[in-house]
This record gives C-alpha cells, structure tokens and sequence, in this order.
C-alpha cells in the first residue's frame, strides 16, 4: 500500500521545521540574527548578542569600503580612565594573503603604537571561532567592498595579561579600519563609543582629536573672517577718523595670537592622532598661511626703514598688497579646512557656512573698491563708458574743486590743508 503524496510532503516539512528550529536554538547568533546594534561609522556596524548560559560573546563587525582593508575593534578595562589606544583589549581582522584572519590583540602604556599580538606577550588567543569575508558589490552609487567577520569570545577568558573582562556597565569601546588590506596606521579612520554591552545602550564620544579640530577651526575662522578683515576695513575706510591706526594695530594684534593660538591645536591634534607634520595640501597651506602673518609686519617694516626710505606713499601700497593677500590666502585655508571637516564627519554645515560668509565677504569687497575706484581715480573719466560720465563726472569734478579750495599749494609741488599751516 503507497503512502499519499500530501503525506509525505507533510513529513519532511516537519522534520525540516525541527531541524531549523533546532539550528536557531544551538547555533551562535553570529551566524543567525544578532540582538545589539551600534553605528561606530556611517559605513561601519557592530553586531553582538551575549549567551547568558554559556557566557559567550559574539561579535560581527561589518564595514563597507572602497577597497578591501583590515578593520578592529577593542575595549579598555571596566572602570579604566584610559584613553585612546592605551592598555585597549583589540580583536583585529588582518589579511594574510588569500582571505581575512581574526587574530587577538592588545595595546599596552606606551601610547600610540601598532597593537601586539597578545602570543608576543604571555598572553592566549582567546578568539574562540571566526569567519570573515570580503565581497565585492555594486550600486548606482559605484562598487565597493564588504568586508565582515564574525567572532566569539568569553566575557571572561581569564587572560590577565592581554585581555579585559566584558561586564555589566559601560565599556570605553575604540574602533580603526585601514585604506586597504596591509595592517599600518589608520590615519582618521578611528574613533571611539560608549557601549553598555548588556543592555545595549550606546552613547556616542567624541575624541579628544576630533574637539580639537573643531577648537582650531573656529579660531581660524575668527581671526581671518572677523578680526583681520575688521582690521583691513578699519584701514581702508576709515583713515579719516584719530583713533583708526590704534584699533587697526590693537585688531590685527589680536588676530594674529588667535592664528597663533590655533597653530598650536593644530599641532596637538597632529600628535595626538600620531600623524604627520605639515604632510598633505591643507597641513602644508596652512604653514604657508602662518609663516606669511606673522611676516607681514616685519617684512613690511625692514621694506619702510631700508628700502623705501620713509617713502610713505610706497609703502602703503607695498603694506597693503602683502596683507591683501594674506588675509586672502587665509580664506583659501579655512574653506580646505572646511571642506576637509566635511568630509571626514559628513557634517558640511561648517563648510557652506564659511563658503557663505567668504563669497558675501569678497562680493562686498569688489562693489565697494570699485565705488572707491570711480570715485576718487578721476584720471580714468576718459576711457569710462558715456552713462559714467553722466553719474559719477560732476561729483568728482564737485570733489576735486572742493579740495583744490582746501588746499594751499607750497613751491615743493607739494600741497598742505590750509588749516594746517600756521597763520
């Protein structure tokens, strides 16, 4: 007698149920579905769930790139007040040639140097099973890279030497992903996130890298776009008032200390994300732009006393070029700061607000030179167009006639105000 078709159809989607339910239950969520989440990046993720009953973590890190590269994550010890990459507990992906290996790590006191494996140091390799991956994927947006691993580890491997205990509470949690697959420095690449493993709260940290960029920025942008341009419009329109030559040396005093003052976070960051000095288009700008304001005055001051010979005429224009131009190669720094800030934290508000106020800053700079221009350079009424010579000829004619009443001519070919000579 033969069984029914539905019978059997009915059996082995029985026993198929039992043995997918069964797989749920006994294997590690990494390879099912995970119960934390935390953002470390917009193209980084971090996955976990903890096994209560056999008190084993897994872990998945994914992160999307243009080109295949290593990435890792690590942890202080509960309760440390350690920061960046001091005594940090790493697993880091590395690539060994053919596909990704999982190794474990660690970063002792010394600061910021390459992580060791923790063999190198009398301690274990405490990474229980692993698998990784790096696939290639293609969107509208380009292609890219998928490189993921997934891990496992106890919360506590009893490795004093080399590993922290994951426990209840907030654990200091860093993350760093290279630019392709050779383990050297991560550059930017790197940050840090508070993550309460337990119950999955993740309260975002920002370096102490990242504040002071943002510290430096915010100087730079005052002393160029506030106090050096003050400075310059104090110069350039209003001479006719006693006190413009104090407030113009006071302003420009003040803007360069505050120049000063960001060149030197400029520098702590630098150090602090051990990188290079004065390596790259904005690092190597921005020592052009230093080097050239704190120049200004003492250049122009060696061209007054030994050159131009008190030539005063001269010398404002030689004075006002050099600061001119300073002030312009300042805005040029601060916009590749910005745009650079931009794109390493996808925030580009700083960017379109500094664009903002420097092309509003150089619109009102051209109408109000060429008002000046027209105004005052009446040698040039010649070669205006016709509809000038309507508007702008009877003031200057008006201008030129009330200063010639003004003025007292002297046998030198020079002239003085007439309420200047003594009667």
């Amino acid at each position: 007698m033969h069984t029914p078709v539905h019978s059997v159809v009915w059996h082995y989607c029985w026993l198929l149920f039992v043995v997918v339910m069964v797989w749920c239950l006994h294997t590690p969520a990494a390879y099912g579905q995970l119960q934390q989440k935390a953002l470390l990046h917009e193209d980084y993720t971090l996955y976990w769930v903890i096994n209560k009953n056999t008190n084993v973590t897994t872990f998945q890190l994914s992160l999307l790139s243009t080109e295949p590269c290593w990435f890792g994550l690590g942890w202080h010890a509960p309760g440390s007040s350690d920061q960046g990459m001091i005594n940090v507990d790493f697993v880091i992906a590395t690539y060994n040639g053919t596909q990704l290996v999982v190794g474990d790590y660690y970063s002792g006191d010394g600061g910021y140097v390459k992580p060791v494996k923790d063999t190198t140091i009398g301690g274990k390799d405490n990474i229980l099973s692993y698998t990784s991956m790096q696939v290639p994927y293609e969107t509208v947006a380009g292609t890219g890279v998928v490189n993921s691993v997934s891990f496992q580890r106890l919360l506590h491997t009893g490795d004093v030497k080399a590993d922290h205990p994951i426990e209840h509470g907030v654990t200091h949690v860093v993350w760093a992903f290279g630019t392709d697959n050779t383990f050297k420095f991560h550059g930017p690449n790197a940050g840090a996130v508070d993550i309460d493993f337990f119950t999955g709260k993740v309260t975002a940290v920002a370096s102490t890298a990242s504040q002071l960029k943002v510290i430096h920025m915010g100087l730079m942008s005052f002393a160029f776009l506030v106090l050096l341009t003050f400075g310059a419009v104090v110069a350039r329109f209003l001479r006719k008032n006693q006190w413009w030559f104090v407030l113009h040396v006071s302003v420009q005093i003040l803007g360069i200390l505050t120049i000063l003052a960001a060149f030197i976070v400029a520098i702590v960051v630098v150090d602090d994300e051990d990188s290079q000095h004065f390596v790259g288009l904005h690092k190597v700008f921005g020592l052009v732009v230093i080097i050239a304001t704190f120049c200004l005055p003492v250049f122009t001051g060696i061209i007054a006393r030994w050159f131009l010979r008190g030539n005063k005429a001269k010398y404002k224009i030689v004075h006002n070029l050099i600061g001119y131009i300073t002030i312009l190669l300042g805005y040029i720094e601060i916009y590749f700061g910005a745009n650079m800030y931009s794109d390493t934290t996808s925030n580009n508000t700083p960017f379109y607000l500094v664009s903002v106020v420097i092309g509003l800053y150089l619109v009102i700079a051209v109408l109000f030179e060429t008002s000046r221009l027209l105004d005052g350079i009446h040698f040039l009424s010649p070669y205006l167009p016709r509809s000038l010579h309507r508007y702008y000829l009877p003031h200057i004619k008006q201008k030129l006639a009330n200063k010639r009443k003004e003025s007292t001519p002297l046998k030198s070919g020079l002239s003085v105000r007439a309420d200047d000579v003594d009667s």
